[in-house]
């Protein structure tokens, strides 16, 4: 008879010899009913018993087991448990749906369950999204929320998503270490520099100061804008040394000569920046160099003597 209820207590002791074997075809043909529900069919030489595709079941809940099947506690002081599988569900332990193996060390190093890499390749990771979907992360201000990270968008372009921690994309000049200004800021900022270099228009020509006394040689000048300085002589064999500094009232950074020669008329311009000391000095010679000073923008050149 087939085997019913797997009940221990049979046969009993004073079963007649002529029943056992009808007893025995009947438990094994329970055993292979049992088995090959997950099993690959029992046959000859021992043969069969793999688990089939699929059959395999891992722990399956919101945090990871502390025991076994058999209700012990997982050791990782040895290798016996090495290699068991569990997905975590519970989106409040920041592990939501993650695939975790649990791992232990000869040494008695306790390592616990670790987070199992996908596809894993020599150095690097792959993961397969389908076109324009997004690796997404948990929102730091907790897990009930999350946002794109990155992905391959419907022009196969990788794309950073705007709330991605490590490089965000900004709409606003960027500020932090990682910002990245995408296009909108770059056209904004274009569209501004155009507008300022079509506002800061040269203004006149002018061989005075501010308080309309003739540029000379010697005296320190402070610039109210951006300008260009020229120094002009054609007296042979003289020369002068210009001098301009941002923060020194009395500037002795000489960055141009401008000197004449027989024959060679001497004209040198220098680029003057919004608030610079300027100092045309006598190098060789007596004669008194022309100096003009051309702005950008509405200003001049303040006598600060």
């Amino acid at each position: 008879m087939a085997e019913q209820g797997w009940d221990v207590t049979k046969p009993i002791d004073h079963t007649k010899v002529s029943v056992l074997p009808e007893e025995t075809r009947g438990l094994r043909s329970s055993i292979k009913t049992v088995i090959q529900k997950e099993h690959v069919a029992l046959g000859s030489a021992n043969s069969g018993g793999q688990h089939l595709k699929g059959a395999a079941r891992v722990y399956l809940g919101d945090a990871v087991p502390t025991t076994d099947p058999e209700s012990n506690n997982l050791d990782t002081s040895a290798t016996s448990d090495d290699g068991r599988i569990a997905v975590v569900t519970a989106a409040a332990t920041d592990a939501e749906n993650t695939l975790k193996v649990y791992i232990a060390t000869a040494a008695g190093i306790s390592t616990g369950w670790e987070d199992i890499r996908v596809a894993e390749a020599g150095t690097s990771h792959r993961v397969r999204l389908a076109n324009a979907v997004s690796i997404r992360g948990y929102r730091a201000t907790g897990v009930s929320t999350t946002i794109s990270l990155i992905k391959v968008n419907a022009s196969d372009l990788p794309e950073i998503g705007s709330g991605a921690a490590a490089i965000v994309m900004t709409s606003a000049l960027p500020t932090a270490s990682g910002q990245v200004a995408n296009k909108d800021i770059v056209d904004t900022k274009e569209d501004t520099l155009v507008t300022q270099v079509t506002a800061s228009t040269f203004g006149p020509r002018t061989f005075d100061d501010t308080e309309a006394s003739t540029l000379v040689k010697a005296t320190i000048y402070k610039a109210q804008c951006d300008g260009f300085l020229t120094v002009s002589q054609l007296t042979d064999a003289n020369s002068y040394r210009i001098h301009i500094e941002q923060a020194d009232t009395s500037p002795d950074v000489t960055i141009g000569y401008a000197i004449a020669r027989s024959n060679v008329a001497a004209t040198s311009t220098f680029v003057v920046r919004k608030d610079d000391y300027i100092q045309v000095e006598q190098y060789l010679g007596s004669a008194n160099p022309t100096i003009s000073f051309v702005p950008i923008g509405t200003g001049g050149l303040v006598d600060q003597t």
